[in-house]
């Protein structure tokens, strides 16, 4: 017989795995987490999926030996065989081992270490106020369902996280801690092991928002461009009318990747305020062409509020620039004192008519200037955080 199955022999003889192997409580069991990896997240069904790799490491006073008694520097065994603390992950719906056959290296020092990579699926609930530039906390709670607080202690190891971190092509995994808690009201305790991810809003800024910005911006450009104020601005109303249908799409789109919750994330709120933009813009285009429609056919006089707005000077009234011609004898100068007067007319009517245009082509440029500036400045609040 060998000295490692004759050793092997003498510890094994009346160890059972079921006692914990220590006569000093509670038993301290330093974890450590060597690698992680982020493999997705569901956001229908707020659950994270990943790939942990925790390792268990506790002293068992009944596996330890004298190397210079018994020339062993360390015993394979059945990891059946031995004490081990049998941690759950209670915050885990899903939880299965990569290796099936699983064997401990035991020293002389009984210092053991037990642990091997698992795809864990944990739920995970999202705060998504802030989407796409939200970050999340997931939890892991870890419980040893057999021991309370007593008897046997999680304690994060020196170094609890190793430096093999990895998140996915649209999170980013940031720190990562863990810390042992105790229920003082039924006595058990648990490691809650805290994720930090943070989602990388690229392909939604420069997918969604970036496009709504400037489908905005070329809807405000084209509505109030200073142009004829008759049938080009009604073809302007119908691109607000677009350009809305379009931003209905992108919203489509983003909801597609919104958990249905009955909070509005930020992506929603500002694809529904450039949509309110949008549709402001084509109201008071609307309010433009009938308040040019009016005034050309009941030939009013733009008021003074207006004119001095614009630094127009007032047009004259009717009354005022047809010069009373005196009454004459002749029929013919008589016909021809009316004809002057109607030509007055028409040249003051016409006058009026542009200067409405002037007025309102003067209006278009103050709205775009307004709506531009606002709306830039939507945008650039939106994604300041990115």
């Amino acid at each position: 017989m060998t000295a490692t199955a004759e050793l092997y022999s003498t510890l094994f003889n009346g160890y059972s795995n079921l006692s914990i192997p220590t006569n000093t409580f509670p038993l301290v069991v330093d974890v450590y987490m060597h690698f992680i990896y982020v493999l997705s997240l569901d956001e229908s069904e707020e659950t994270i999926k990943l790939i942990t790799f925790l390792n268990y490491y506790w002293t068992d006073g009944y596996l330890q030996w004298d190397v210079a008694v018994d020339p062993v520097n360390a015993m394979v065994v059945p990891a059946s065989e031995l004490w081990r603390p049998d941690v759950v992950c209670t915050s885990c719906a899903e939880v299965s081992g990569i290796l099936d056959d699983k064997r401990v290296e035991v020293p002389p020092s009984g210092y053991i270490g037990f642990g091997f990579p698992e795809v864990m699926i944990s739920r995970c609930p999202l705060n998504i106020r802030a989407f796409p530039f939200d970050t999340q906390t997931c939890q892991l709670t870890l419980q040893v369902m057999s021991y309370d607080a007593s008897q046997v202690v999680l304690k994060p190891g020196e170094g609890f996280l190793g430096e093999d971190v990895r998140g996915t092509t649209e999170w980013d995994l940031g720190n990562v801690t863990a810390a042992w808690r105790v229920d003082s009201v039924r006595g058990t305790g648990y490691m809650q092991i805290e994720l930090v991810i943070k989602r990388n809003s690229t392909c939604y800024v420069w997918v969604l928002m970036v496009p709504t910005f400037i489908a905005c911006n070329l809807a405000v450009m084209g509505t109030f461009l200073p142009s004829v104020n008759t049938g080009t601005r009604f073809s302007k109303v119908l691109l607000n009318v677009c350009v809305l249908l379009t931003m209905m799409v992108l919203l489509d789109i983003a909801a597609q990747d919104i958990p249905k919750t009955s909070i509005l994330p930020q992506l929603a709120w500002y694809i529904f305020i450039e949509m309110l933009i949008c549709f402001i813009a084509g109201l008071i285009s609307i309010v433009i062409l009938l308040t040019h429609h009016f005034a050309t056919l009941f030939d009013l006089t733009p008021p003074s509020c207006l004119t001095c707005l614009v630094c127009e000077a007032p047009a004259k009234q009717n009354d005022d620039d047809v010069k009373k011609e005196p009454r004459s004898t002749s029929a013919l100068l008589s016909q021809l004192g009316a004809i002057r007067g109607a030509i007055r007319q028409r040249e003051r009517s016409a006058e009026r008519r542009l200067q409405w245009i002037r007025i309102l082509d003067r209006v278009d440029i103050f709205l775009l200037i307004i709506f531009i500036v606002v709306n830039s400045l939507i945008f650039m609040g939106s994604v300041i955080k990115w």
